[in-house]
């Protein structure tokens, strides 16, 4: 009775506050209600990808522990042994270890309590002093794992126990009770454990490889007995950071600080952790492993967590008002401060945001005093512990130019300079630093620090003049570098304060680590239940995307997988899939991402908002309304964004709004004040594609596997194998059909070509090397000279040979025919590609600037239209021609050039199709990707060309010429072999000389001697007579002609049955 009533003390007085905690959470519950994100379908409603009902494995420690008994043998052993046994020895030995616990007796137990020595089947331990040795704690442990293994019910224990109060009983073994209150015989009763211990392994081996099939990829072994070993490794680190995170809490609770922040061997050396060892259940080995673990992962989490989160911060405050300098030191400042113990202490920090020259002593220094038992540590004997206690920088920050030098600890940067403190003593190495080198020479490293910090206090140069922002990666990595050198600082006085002052004792290494303080230590004991029970209770994820069979195992088995569960979730899935399992218009439907931390920590005063007002017993009309707009606002940590292609382009209208839904106990429902919030979930609008799902597939396909007829005596065989390029296919209103890039996924270089087969991107909007168009230039360059510069279908311009070349051309452009066409007008020009001819049309616009007029009619140097109604994040385009941006003029070679869409004029695939488009139709469309949000059309829009329409009649006549009769006849482009008539314009773009290698390469015939690698388009509409449809085909760096290349894969992808579907139906 009298420790009944002691615990009943404990419990309700001394450690109210902790299961106060628990027993709200217990009947109080809130949480989101995540949206789902919109759908993309193309323009026939197939779906490219959309958020879909999935599943993750989560599993929970102590579930596992309490119920599973694998998770039992493991524990029960290690409470006999007083170390940590593994669950992969538990696993080797489980029947065994089992029975031995189970079949022994009730008096051995009540001898073990005692201290005294243990004889089981396999297992002697000898007599050990009992408080010390925690015998009534562990024999507390083992009663309870007993209990399990039996697999008894709560009234079946009760019967057991009850017996137990007979004497005879006590020479019993546990096994036989059982049997006598199940009305079984002790063999039949073995017999069923025997079976349910086998069937625990067993069940387990089946779900290893079951997921070993799920995560074949992700480097599972195709051994089943492999993927088992494996599977009970994944839940031994589950354990081991389980066991960890308790310890770190009781540390914590103890000392005021974080074990990480102490290097390994001094935490082992200067604080005994004997209680927290034997608490935990390890031996000496174990804690040396917890204590080089909770080091690493400190120092992980510093880096790519703390430390960025302080200067995002930082950012986020000068922004606010606050000065660039003042924001760094006060970030920096709280890195070293106490942590707050509750969300409401936490929201109090944060409103307040205390000024960090009000802050004491940085935590650790601030519990040195009364740290350890009848000891006194000196805290100010080892001086500054981080610059933000120096008095000179406190003083310092007085709007000067002068940043204090005591912002940067300069005695480190010196010594990492001269050598004496290398990157080991700094614990760089191993670390997982993203984006961060350590700059070799420290001084030079502080220099640059100071002049970043000058220029974050938006201060001037010497000359009055603002400073230039530094480069972003730049000042990440030096502010970290400051970060850095504050850590060494602390973590150097901290050593020096721990090692040295020791009231009376001299030197701490000598007198070996030292006992907490017994009122430290009490304040762990009373945390000790509670954290364990938090701890082992969150569910970790072992799985994230489990197969239906193996989620139909967990379910159907489910009192056979104690500690595993089946979590409900979504995840973005791309349904749209090709022959190879590959997703269809990957980079058009784009990417998405999880929260950032920057975007995280820049809803911190949101988030601590909204925790406080749910921790409200009552609550305003008002407190509600921000409830509300508060959820829809704030970003859940794994909640996605849009980032490239449609996913960025329309991630406001694809996003929804977050449901929040408010559980409360029995008596808080009673109370009037009290009424539960609840708000439903907003799910995102699905939008539809202009893309056909089907021509896309055609169109990757024609591109990534184009075919070079046999007959063709100029081949570029080498690209056809290894082909670059993109394939564009349109409505002349604008809507984007397909438009497919090569190649899908990257490949090694050749060394010979120029190496884009490495990169695979979207080459339908973005160009990163020089992408002229040629002679598909020519049609625009007419019909904008036949319109305003007074060239007419009949004028007659010579293409003869040059004597001083030898060949035909005009200035410095050659011209394909080498004897030339002798005079000739618009529609020969066009049919056979005269370069001399376009080259005098060139001269017509006579300046830079009318060239400029008539490239911004069609398009060309500016976006397609694709981001118009959208803000334009996430969807790029290249759209920049720097010939048209610098200040030089043209030159006639530059206007010679020009008219033939070479070396000054550039574009995407794209923008040609909505040039063409603008041609064939007499307006220009804005492109477009998106066909309809929800359930509203995105409306067409178009931009009049201002061309007459004998201008544009004239070169459509023209660019049906050149398929009938000119450069892009004979090569399979015929009515009767398309079924439509095409009209169209080949073009080949010379890039650079050719190389011996590069022209080994080709299979040419005799004679023929090709001197440049170029790029080959071939541009058209059709049909021809009543245009719909627009195709663009771009081959890139090959070493023939677009009438031996671009022509055929055109020609391929037009006789796909993709696009003769398409040109079946009925016009709209």
């Amino acid at each position: 009775m009298v420790l009944l009533i002691a615990r009943l003390w404990q419990v309700q007085i001394e450690e109210h506050e902790i299961w106060a905690r628990e027993a709200a959470n217990l009947v109080r519950s809130a949480s989101h209600v995540p949206y789902l994100r919109g759908s993309i379908s193309d323009r026939q409603g197939t779906i490219f990808v959309e958020d879909s009902e999935a599943s993750s494995i989560q599993f929970i420690y102590r579930d596992f522990r309490r119920e599973h008994p694998l998770g039992q043998v493991a524990h029960a052993r290690s409470a006999l042994s007083n170390h940590s046994v593994s669950l992969e020895q538990a696993a080797l030995h489980l029947e065994i270890w089992a029975f031995e616990l189970v079949e022994s007796t009730p008096v051995e137990l009540d001898r073990f309590e005692a201290g005294e020595a243990l004889s089981l089947a396999g297992f002697d331990l000898p007599a050990e002093a009992a408080p010390k040795a925690r015998r009534r704690s562990r024999a507390g442990d083992l009663r309870f794992y007993i209990h399990g293994l039996l697999d008894l019910s709560r009234a079946e224990w009760r019967a057991l126990l009850k017996r137990l109060k007979q004497a005879e009983a006590r020479q019993l073994s546990w096994l036989q009770l059982a049997a006598e209150v199940q009305e079984l015989s002790p063999t039949h009763k073995r017999a069923l454990l025997a079976r349910r211990f086998d069937t625990c392994l067993g069940r387990l081996e089946q779900l290893a490889r079951e997921l070993e099939v799920v995560g074949r990829d992700g480097g599972l072994s195709s051994s089943s007995s492999m993927s088992f070993r494996v599977l009970i490794e994944a839940l031994e680190r589950k354990r081991r950071g389980v066991e960890d995170a308790i310890a770190v809490d009781l540390f914590r609770r103890s000392t005021g600080f974080h074990p990480g922040r102490l290097d390994p061997n001094l935490l082992l050396s200067a604080i005994d952790l004997e209680w927290l060892a034997a608490r935990v259940g390890w031996d000496l080995p174990r804690l040396d492993d917890w204590a080089r673990e909770t080091r690493r992962v400190w120092l992980s989490n510093w880096r790519s967590f703390h430390v960025p989160a302080a200067l995002i911060r930082a950012d986020l405050r000068s922004k606010a008002g606050v000065l660039p300098l003042e924001a760094l030191v006060g970030e920096l400042s709280a890195l070293f401060a106490r942590r707050p113990e509750s969300e409401r202490e936490r929201h109090a920090l944060f409103l307040a945001a205390a000024d960090w020259r009000e802050r004491g002593l940085p935590l650790a220094f601030s519990e040195l005093d009364d740290l350890f038992e009848g000891v006194t540590l000196d805290s100010a004997a080892a001086g500054i512990s981080v610059p933000s206690q120096d008095p000179r920088l406190r003083a310092g920050l007085d709007g000067s130019d002068a940043v204090p030098a005591s912002l940067l600890p300069m005695e480190f940067a010196a010594q990492v300079a001269i050598g004496r403190l290398g990157a080991a003593n700094l614990d760089w190495r191993g670390a997982e630093i993203k984006p961060w080198r350590p700059p070799a020479d420290g001084v030079q490293a502080a220099l640059r620090v100071q002049n970043l910090l000058v220029w974050r206090r938006g201060s001037q140069g010497s000359q009055g003049q603002p400073l230039q922002r530094p480069d972003y990666r730049d000042e990440e990595e030096l502010l970290t570098w400051v970060a850095e050198l504050w850590r060494a600082q602390f973590e150097a006085r901290l050593r020096t304060a721990l090692q040295g002052s020791l009231a009376g004792r001299g030197e701490l290494d000598g007198a070996g680590p030292r006992e907490l303080a017994a009122w430290r230590l009490k304040l762990a004991r009373k945390r000790a239940d509670y954290a364990i029970r938090d701890r082992s209770s969150r569910p970790e994820e072992l799985h994230s995307s489990p197969g239906e069979a193996v989620v139909n195992l967990l379910i159907r088995f489910q009192s056979d997988y104690a500690g595993f569960s089946i979590l409900p979730r979504t995840q973005r899935m791309k349904l749209a899939l090709d022959a190879e399992g590959e997703a269809v218009a990957r980079d058009l439907v784009g990417t998405v991402r999880h929260s950032s931390l920057a975007e995280l920590i820049g809803q911190e005063g949101g988030r601590s908002s909204l925790a406080s007002i749910m921790h409200q017993r009552v609550r305003s009309a008002a407190d509600r309304v921000q409830v509300e707009a508060l959820v829809a606002q704030i970003y859940l940590n794994d909640e996605l964004h849009g980032t490239s292609g449609i996913e960025g382009l329309c991630d406001s209208a694809l996003r929804g709004v977050h449901g929040f839904i408010e559980g409360i106990g029995l008596q808080e429902r009673a109370e009037a004040e009290r009424v539960s919030l609840y708000k439903q979930k907003i799910d995102g609008l699905d939008v539809q594609l202009t893309l056909d799902m089907d021509l896309q597939a055609a169109a990757q396909q024609v591109i990534e596997q184009p075919i070079l007829p046999a007959d063709e005596t100029w081949r570029d065989e080498q690209w056809f194998e290894n082909p670059v390029g993109a394939i564009v296919l349109a409505t002349v209103e604008g809507e984007i059909l397909a438009a497919a890039s090569g190649p899908k996924r990257p490949h090694a270089a050749d060394g010979v070509r120029d190496g884009e087969r490495r990169f695979a991107y979207d080459r339908c909007f973005h160009r990163r090397r020089f992408q002229p168009m040629g002679s598909i230039f020519k049609p625009f360059v007419a019909a904008f000279a036949l319109d305003r510069l007074g060239l007419s279908e009949e004028s007659l311009f010579a293409c003869a040979v040059r004597p001083e070349e030898n060949s035909a051309g005009w200035g410095s452009v050659a011209c394909g025919a080498r004897w030339g066409h002798g005079g000739i007008g618009l529609q020969r020009a066009l049919e056979r590609s005269c370069n001399a001819y376009f080259a005098q049309v060139g001269e017509l616009y006579g300046d830079k600037q009318t060239f400029m007029e008539m490239a911004h009619m069609f398009g060309f140097d500016r976006p397609t239209g694709v981001t118009d109604a959208w803000d334009g994040r996430g969807f790029h385009e290249d759209t920049r021609i720097p010939s048209f941006t610098n200040s030089r003029g043209f030159t006639a070679r530059d206007l010679h050039l020009a008219g033939n869409g070479l070396q000054v004029l550039e574009a995407t695939p794209v923008q040609v199709a909505r040039a063409v488009a603008g041609l064939a139709s007499g307006r220009l469309p804005a492109m477009r990707l998106v066909r309809a949000i929800g359930n509203q059309p995105v409306p067409a829009s178009f931009e009049p060309l201002n061309l007459s329409p004998a201008s544009l009649e004239s070169v459509r006549r023209g660019m049906r010429a050149v398929v009938a009769v000119g450069s892009a006849s004979g090569r399979g482009l015929a009515p009767d072999e398309l079924g439509f008539e095409l009209a169209g314009k080949t073009g080949s773009a010379d890039t650079s000389p050719m190389s011996n290698s590069f022209r080994a390469q080709l299979n040419i015939p005799r004679g023929g001697s090709p001197e440049m690698r170029k790029h080959t388009w071939f541009m058209g509409f059709f049909p021809a007579a009543r245009p719909r449809f627009v195709v663009v085909v771009y081959l890139h760096d090959i070493g023939v002609g677009a009438s031996h290349s671009a022509v055929y894969v055109a020609g391929q992808f037009l006789k796909s049955p993709s696009v003769q579907a398409l040109v079946r139906e009925p016009a709209r």
